[in-house]
């Protein structure tokens, strides 16, 4: 079955969270450089100037509107749309790109955690993908697979946590 979800550059950098943030857009490859400090992602993997919005400085700043603790969320979003542009919403993304040892670093309260984080900020927006990718670096993607399939033996869940990588994620919704 062909994926049917594309990339959406214009609703990406036009969500209601950059309208009200605008410092939260950057690059995509910003985006992992911020959060690959072993620098095993090789840059840049993104040529065609693709934007992500930067949900912990989102979930940052309603913190701070609201005076409250920050909830943990998901690192990124970004738009997709289906392939006829009848259907838009946002991917999140969780950039797992500094594990060393899935097997012992990986904690399911913190990847729920996230997702919920994120879900809250998101409540009134656009649309969310039904599927959270987690993306980490090749040497360990397999671990990462292996580990979210025992965190979720539910097949209903498991189906809506993805273990990826950036190639798999570029595949899946950029033209590349």
């Amino acid at each position: 079955m062909e994926h049917r979800f594309k990339y959406c550059p214009k609703t990406t950098s036009e969500s209601f969270l950059v309208v009200a943030l605008s410092r939260c857009l950057l690059s995509f490859d910003d985006a992992i450089s911020k959060n690959d400090e072993n620098n095993k992602i090789a840059l840049p993997q993104f040529i065609k100037g693709e934007t992500v919005i930067d949900m912990d400085l989102v979930e940052a700043d309603q913190a701070f509107q609201q005076g409250r603790d920050r909830n943990r969320s998901m690192d990124l979003a970004f738009a997709v749309e289906d392939v006829d542009s009848s259907e838009r919403c946002l991917v999140l993304v969780e950039l797992k790109l500094n594990h060393i040892d899935v097997r012992r670093n990986l904690k399911q309260i913190e990847l729920e955690n996230k997702i919920a984080g994120s879900l809250l900020v998101l409540k009134n927006g656009i649309a969310i993908y039904p599927t959270f990718f987690f993306i980490f670096a090749d040497d360990l993607i397999q671990q990462a697979i292996n580990k979210l399939f025992r965190f979720y033996p539910d097949p209903a869940v498991r189906q809506t946590r993805k273990a990826e990588t950036i190639q798999g994620l570029k595949k899946l919704f950029f033209d590349y």
